[in-house]
Formats: structure tokens, sequence, C-alpha cells
């Protein structure tokens, strides 16, 4: 989330006035905008500001570009437009590296490793694995005692280059129907990992990281 604000200094006011936010990735140009994909105000006099909050969840990698257009009338009648950039970067926050182990019974084995890779602390909120509608799941990272996952309040902080390790145990529904299905790569499930920055107050968690988990049947 990002609050957009453009105040108008000068004497007189100008009318007619549209602020409208764009994102530029390497491969799209995404309306950051509110539904008429911009704001409006029919006037705006010194002093005065325009302004929105716009929400987007970024998705790809790599060198972004935030554009923000004003465009407005003049006390001439003239149409006039300004630009701002601002470019930033959007790093890989988490590295997931997976195994899969098989056992004879054919149930599997998942451990994820994963590695945080910015040069912040991560509050790791949880570590979830959603499977495939021919699997079902088994968390061993839970203790045996409760509920909670083995790692406590005290220790759910994530360092930078720090790497944890999660297990999984993976059970077909049906046996029967896994071993007629034809060789090839069978999906088993989602990974998702909710984490939030440390040094926020009060962390917004987001899922960091999303990670589609095959193997070969």
């Amino acid at each position: 989330s990002s609050g957009i604000n453009a105040e108008w200094p000068l004497r007189p006011g100008v009318r007619d006035v549209v602020l409208k936010t764009d994102l530029q990735t390497s491969s799209q140009r995404v309306p950051l905008s509110n539904s008429n994909g911009q704001a409006m105000i029919s006037k705006l006099v010194p002093g005065e500001n325009i302004s929105e909050v716009i929400h987007h969840e970024i998705k790809e990698l790599g060198s972004q570009l935030l554009v923000c257009s004003v465009s407005y009338i003049n006390t001439s009648g003239e149409k006039q437009m300004f630009r701002k950039y601002f470019k930033f970067l959007v790093l890989k926050p988490l590295d997931v590296k997976t195994k899969f182990f098989t056992t004879e019974e054919e149930d599997i084995f998942l451990e994820a490793q994963i590695t945080n890779t910015t040069p912040h602390s991560l509050h790791m909120q949880k570590v979830l694995l959603a499977p495939s509608p021919l699997y079902q799941v088994t968390d061993l990272n839970i203790s045996t005692t409760n509920d909670n996952t083995i790692f406590s309040e005290s220790c759910d902080y994530m360092n930078p280059d720090d790497t944890w390790q999660y297990l999984y145990k993976i059970t077909p529904k049906s046996r029967s129907a896994e071993r007629g299905n034809a060789k090839g790569v069978s999906s088993v499930g989602k990974s998702e990992v909710f984490v939030g920055k440390s040094e926020s107050r009060t962390p917004r968690y987001f899922v960091a990281k999303q990670v589609l988990l095959e193997i070969n049947s």
C-alpha cells in the first residue's frame, strides 16, 4: 500500500484535476488508481491537495517504476499535465529449496529449506503446505505437547542468510489410484510462506514465497 498526494501551491487554482497512478514492470503496465482508473477533483485552490491510497500485490521481481500523472485545466482553459517517476527494485525475499523422500508405503516426506535472502530480519508467521486434491498432508513441525509450531515467539525471527528447515509427510488419499497413474510429473501441492519485517512495530504479513511442488510419479 502507498499514499499518493499532489498539492497545488500557486495562485490562482486549477480545475478538473485528475490523478492517475500506474506501475510499470518489465512485462506490463498496471493501473493502480481506483475503479475508474484515476482520482478526480473538480477544483483545486492553493494549499489544497488531491490524494489517494493505492493497494497492489507485487508479483514480479526486478526493477519497477511507479508513474504518477496529474492533469488539469488552468485559468486560460488549457489542459496541462506533468508526471513524477519513482523507481525501485524488488528482490526475492526468500529462497526455497525442496527435497522429496518416498517410502515403500508410497508416503512422501518433503523437506523445505527456507533462506532469508534480504538484509533484514524477517518475522516468520507461518509456513503452509497446501496439498493437491490427490494428497493429504501432515505437518511434522507441530509440537507433540500442544498445537503450536516448534518455533516459539522468542525464536521466530529469521536473520539475514539464515536457513530454516521444515518437514511434511504427504500421503496419497487413494493408494490404488496413485499406483494406477501414468508415469510422469504430478503436482503434490503448493507451499506458502507468510512473513513480515521485524523492524516494523506492527508488521503486516504477506505471502513472501509461493512454490509449486511436483514429484516424478
